[in-house]
């Protein structure tokens, strides 16, 4: 069975969802597509620390500003991204081949993944919605590894809408893709214990 993962370099999510995998034992994905990054899905400047203030008070903000300098700093002292440090470290185990998109070019990614005929096509906190025209692209199917509780809080922002409404868990979700965004049906989830205690990004 062909699997293909799509995701971004420096996503945080897909750290953890990498270090889960591989400590699982996961048979490796066949290629690993990095898309760019959207600037417009994260938090811009100061709204970073009003986000943190308001749902983690002070301590959250300070840790939501620490990490973005770190990043930051890490990137432009010509450093390797978080995600691209850990996936060498184990990068035979985790995937056989990467390939690197310079564009968030849907056309350019549909024949990327015609080409490679997938039978099973994973996002792990793709910055993009997958339209029909990319899920048909696998034989099978295609799943999504989606942080917060799907269907109730859909989109990029599910661990904040679940904290700024005052959740006592925070999810994660497996579910199968449908062409509406995050309506196919859950095949897994997991929680944990809001920790008042702890910054968004950190969570």
């Amino acid at each position: 069975m062909k699997t293909v993962l799509i995701t971004t370099r420096g996503n945080q999510f897909f750290e953890v969802f990498q270090r889960a995998y591989l400590a699982e034992g996961g048979a490796p994905f066949d290629l690993v597509i990095y898309l760019p990054e959207r600037d417009d899905v994260g938090f811009r400047g100061l709204g970073k620390l009003v986000a943190g203030l308001a749902l983690v008070g002070l301590g959250g903000a300070f840790d939501m500003l620490r990490l973005k300098i770190q990043k930051d700093f890490v990137w432009q002292l010509g450093g390797p991204e978080p995600a691209a440090a850990l996936a060498d470290q184990d990068q035979g185990a985790f995937c056989a081949r990467e390939l690197e998109l310079a564009t968030l070019d849907r056309k350019e990614l549909r024949e990327v993944l015609l080409e490679v005929q997938c039978d099973v096509l994973v996002s792990v906190g793709a910055p993009i919605i997958l339209k029909a025209a990319e899920l048909n692209a696998a034989n099978i199917g295609c799943l999504n590894v989606h942080n917060g509780r799907v269907p109730r809080y859909r989109g990029h922002f599910s661990t904040f809408w679940e904290l700024s409404k005052r959740e006592q868990e925070l999810w994660s979700s497996i579910h199968v893709m449908r062409p509406k965004v995050d309506e196919g049906p859950v095949l897994a989830r997991v929680s944990l214990p809001r920790d008042k205690g702890r910054g968004l990004l950190r969570i």
